[in-house]
């Protein structure tokens, strides 16, 4: 959920006095200088013929007909699609291919921030190296190329997306709000 996210808050904290923002995401977000469109049908149940479309399209390698036909993705465009951005920034590679479809219609700046390095983010067993990984790595090699600004949480990850991909990262860490906190006796 975009209102728990910390990150997320931070980045609206440091842009909404200078932007216009709008924001997609699961759950419910209220800050009244920021345009919320929420993901509607994230968590529905899929039916089992359209986890098997899904899974056939993955094995293929179609992955972005699997994307954009998720009811929650093909249901946000039409909110999307048509308004004008100077930039998009996706949040994590998983949202890549959403930014990228509404970026390049409004020719804005596509901007990473990739907390991981989602292709070895999740492994676990044969499934996910299998049809997730694969189809993160085809993402990532598609759509990496037309990000103009990339940045992630370590040199590490930045690196391994640089040696693995060929884009550079920049790095912003994770770390809380700066407090002042005064000393307390032990």
């Amino acid at each position: 959920e975009v209102s728990r996210d910390p990150r997320i808050l931070r980045q609206i904290d440091w842009l909404s006095d200078q932007c216009d923002i709008t924001l997609v995401g699961r759950g419910e977000f209220n800050v009244s200088n920021v345009r919320f469109f929420p993901l509607k049908g994230w968590n529905a149940r899929r039916s089992f013929v359209r986890k098997s479309i899904g899974f056939l399209f993955s094995i293929l390698g179609l992955w972005e007909k699997q994307y954009f036909s998720l009811p929650f993705v093909s249901g946000i465009l039409p909110d999307l699609v048509g308004r004008s951005f100077d930039a998009v920034v996706a949040n994590d590679i998983e949202t890549l291919p959403l930014a990228c479809y509404v970026a390049e219609r409004c020719q804005a700046k596509i901007i990473l921030d990739a907390h991981e390095y989602a292709p070895d983010q999740h492994s676990r067993g044969f499934f996910y190296n299998f049809i997730v990984k694969r189809k993160i790595r085809q993402i990532c090699r598609k759509l990496l190329p037309r990000v103009d600004h990339a940045f992630t949480v370590s040199p590490q990850i930045a690196e391994t997306y640089r040696e693995v991909f060929g884009k550079k990262f920049d790095v912003i860490l994770n770390a809380p709000k700066y407090e002042e906190i005064p000393p307390s006796s032990i």
